[in-house]
């Protein structure tokens, strides 16, 4: 699922043309990633809105880069959000996911451009949540679950700072 335009639609392609090539992250680059990472879903998982909305992306880019978030703006997307089903729905996951913990030496990175934004994935599988997955139906596929069927944490950084892009969206 893709939440764009502050409105959640089924995507039916990708924003990729082709994979990019993902190669073992840096590790600090990797530990950023995973730190805020867990600040994003933490607050995913106490329904703090605002600050998710700070650092969503969607079909991985920023849905609303830093640039562009003013008060009004976040606040409108945050209680669309708040209202969406896949919310729900993403919450569930984080929760059932929480048992594992990203770790930086399982971390693999890419350098991407999708619609003339220069951006860094860091993809960090969260071993033991296979279960989780299967559970929630989440597909198979390169920002989801890894070859072993755990989830993917897939983060966007963009101008140095950085996004969350949730399980499945």
């Amino acid at each position: 699922m893709c939440l764009a335009a502050a409105v959640l639609t089924v995507c039916a392609h990708s924003a990729m043309a082709q994979a990019p090539e993902f190669k073992p992250a840096d590790p600090k680059v990797a530990a950023e990633a995973i730190a805020a990472y867990e600040k994003i879903s933490a607050a995913f998982a106490a329904g703090d809105f605002v600050t998710v909305v700070k650092g969503l992306a969607d079909n991985g880019r920023p849905m609303m880069p830093a640039a562009e978030q003013t008060d009004d703006k976040v606040t409108k997307l945050a209680d669309k959000l708040k209202a969406a089903k896949d919310a729900e729905r993403t919450r569930t996951v984080i929760a059932d996911a929480a048992k594992a913990k990203a770790g930086p030496a399982d971390a693999t990175s890419a350098d991407v451009t999708l619609k003339n934004l220069n951006l860094t994935h860091v993809r960090i599988p969260l071993k033991g949540t296979k279960d989780v997955a299967e559970k929630h139906k989440l597909a198979p596929g390169r920002s989801t679950t890894d070859a072993d069927g755990n989830l993917i944490v897939l983060m966007v950084r963009h101008e140095g700072r950085w996004y969350w892009n949730p399980f499945g969206w």
